[in-house]
Parts: structure tokens; C-alpha cells; sequence
């Protein structure tokens, strides 16, 4: 069975790292409930090592903020609140990058439900991933093969392979180029069957 631990700070993915887990969510490095935060290196590199796999959630700071934005009316509150997020937001994909470059394994997940972060989050999360200087193919496996292989369940989904599961979506534009064409859909394919959009016989 595979465990993965929440963790908001880095004392708490160096423990989670030593008890065995397979996977952290969120991975940030707060020091206090304002929201200071302060990357260390030295946690990054236990989690690469004990190939320890993080799911940034930057997509939930991302929300917030345009949540906040929204409102008519800001009290002081909110206009602080806002402030802490857009700090956060941009340490947050500073930290995500850095884990990347070492060597830890970055999987894309959004909190879908929580908070301001609706359901159809994950191409924000793809292209917030693109954002920390994660090639966007990277990104896009993080979301799809990789993430599958961090649950222990590649030979089930997550990669375009006979006899895997065809849960499939087709875009307009190439998203290797533009990442925002991940938001594009033309075609979402559960299990082999199309549920939106529809399939076009080709002559190539």
C-alpha cells in the first residue's frame, strides 16, 4: 500500500521521508502561519534520495488569488490575504523548481474541491508546473505516466499503451509548445469510450 503525507513545512517532509513515504502533498517550506517561507536544500535532497514524490498544489494558491481578486469589495483582510498568497504563489514555484533540479520526482495534483480550486484545475496545476522551469513535457507526464508509476498503477493507466486503460483527452495546438492549449479540449475519451467532443476519421 502506498502512503502519501500531507506536509506544509520542511521538518514535517524530513520526518515523512524517514518513516517510509511514498509521496508528500503540497511539499512547501512554510515557517509560521503568515506564511514566511524558506527553501532547504538539505530536505530536498533526503527526498530525492529516498525517492520521496511531491505534488505541489500550486494551483490552489492560484485560485485563491483570483478568488480574491474577484471580490467588489476587499476589506483589509482580503487585501492582506491576497498579498500572502501572491508571496506565496511565487516562493512556491521558486521552491517546486529547485526540488526539480534536485532530482526529486514532481507529480501535478490541484486539491480539486477544497477551497477556491474547482475540479478542472489540473491544467493550471500543468502550467504553474511549466512556470518553476519544468519542460512541459515533464509537466504533462507529471499529470499523466508519472503519477500513474507513483501510485504503483502504470500498467493499469496513464500512458497511451495496448492494454492499459483508454482514458484519453485531444486537444487544439500543441501544448509542448503552448502549455494553455492543455485547456483546448476537443476530445475526452473514458475507458475507450468518447465522452465529449467527437472522433474524426483521418487520412494521414
Amino acid at each position: 500500500r502506498r502512503i502519501t503525507i500531507h506536509c506544509l513545512n520542511a521538518a514535517a517532509m524530513e520526518q515523512a521521508a524517514a518513516a517510509g513515504a511514498d509521496q508528500i502533498e503540497h511539499g512547501w517550506f512554510m515557517l509560521d502561519e503568515a506564511g514566511n517561507q524558506e527553501y532547504v536544500p538539505a530536505v530536498a535532497e533526503k527526498l530525492a534520495a529516498a525517492g520521496v514524490a511531491v505534488t505541489p498544489t500550486l494551483s490552489v494558491g492560484s485560485y485563491f488569488i483570483r478568488a480574491t481578486q474577484a471580490k467588489h469589495v476587499k476589506t483589509a483582510d482580503d487585501e492582506a490575504y491576497l498579498r500572502r498568497w501572491e508571496r506565496m504563489l511565487a516562493e512556491n514555484i521558486t521552491h517546486v523548481g529547485r526540488l526539480y533540479e534536485a532530482g526529486v520526482t514532481i507529480v501535478a495534483g490541484s486539491d480539486a474541491g477544497w477551497g477556491s480550486s474547482p475540479f478542472d484545475a489540473l491544467p493550471e496545476e500543468v502550467a504553474l508546473l511549466c512556470r518553476s522551469g519544468i519542460p512541459p513535457m515533464s509537466a504533462i507526464q507529471a499529470a499523466t505516466s508519472r503519477a500513474a508509476a507513483v501510485m504503483g498503477r502504470e500498467d493499469e493507466f496513464g500512458s497511451v499503451k495496448a492494454g492499459l486503460e483508454a482514458d484519453l483527452i485531444a486537444v487544439h495546438g500543441d501544448p509542448l509548445a503552448d502549455i494553455g492549449a492543455l485547456r483546448d479540449l476537443r476530445l475526452v475519451m473514458q475507458a475507450g469510450v468518447v465522452q465529449a467532443g467527437t472522433v474524426q476519421a483521418s487520412t494521414v
